[in-house]
C-alpha cells in the first residue's frame, strides 16, 4: 500500500492510497453483483450533499457581506447606501437562490429514478459551483482586500468553495452527465 497525504486549499486533508497486489478472498466481497448502480447513487448524494454546503457557505457570506456594508463607512456614508453595491448584493442573492432552487430539487430526486436523480445532482453541482464562485469573489471585493486575509471568514469560506467546486470531478463532467 502507497500512501500520500495532500493539503487541501481550505486547510482539510485529503490522501492519494494505491493498493498494490491485493487479494481479496470471495468470502470477503460486499457485492458480487455489478455495483455499478450503487456507485452511482453514492456519487450522486455525495455531490448533492456538497452542493448542499455550497448553498450554506453562500449564506454566510452573503449575511456577513450585507453586516459589513452596514457597519463600513465611505463619504459619511454606510457603504450599504451605494446603490451599486446593494445591485452587487442583489445579484449575490440572485444566484443563492438559483441554487438553493436546484439543490432542493436534486434532493427531491434522491429517492427516484436513477436518471432523474443524476440529472438534477449534476444540474445541482454545475450551478451551486457556479454561484458559489460567485458570490465568494463578490464577498471579497464588497469587503475590499480584508476579504482574503486570515482575520476574517469570508476568505477562508471561498477556499472551502473552491474545495467542494472540485470535488468527485469539474463543471464538465457533470453538463455530460446532465445531458
Amino acid at each position: 500500500m502507497h500512501r500520500r497525504d495532500l493539503r487541501l486549499l481550505d486547510g482539510g486533508w485529503a490522501s492519494d492510497i494505491r493498493l498494490d497486489s491485493v487479494a481479496v478472498a470471495p468470502s470477503a466481497c460486499l457485492f458480487t453483483d455489478d455495483c455499478t448502480p450503487l456507485a452511482e447513487e453514492i456519487l450522486d448524494r455525495s455531490v448533492t450533499m456538497g452542493a448542499a454546503e455550497t448553498i450554506g457557505i453562500m449564506t454566510r457570506l452573503v449575511e456577513e457581506t450585507i453586516a459589513y456594508l452596514k457597519q463600513r463607512r465611505q463619504f459619511g456614508r454606510a457603504l450599504a447606501e451605494f446603490q451599486v453595491l446593494r445591485h452587487r448584493v442583489a445579484d449575490m442573492h440572485i444566484r443563492l437562490d438559483l441554487a438553493r432552487s436546484a439543490v432542493l430539487l436534486a434532493v427531491a430526486n434522491l429517492p427516484g429514478d436513477p436518471d432523474e436523480r443524476r440529472r438534477a445532482a449534476a444540474g445541482a453541482k454545475v450551478i451551486a459551483d457556479e454561484a458559489g464562485l460567485f458570490v465568494g469573489q463578490n464577498a471579497i471585493q464588497l469587503h475590499g482586500a480584508m476579504g482574503m486575509t486570515d482575520e476574517l471568514a469570508i476568505g477562508h469560506f471561498v477556499k472551502r468553495l473552491m474545495v467542494i467546486s472540485a470535488d468527485f470531478g469539474n463543471a464538465e463532467l457533470y453538463l455530460d452527465r446532465f445531458a
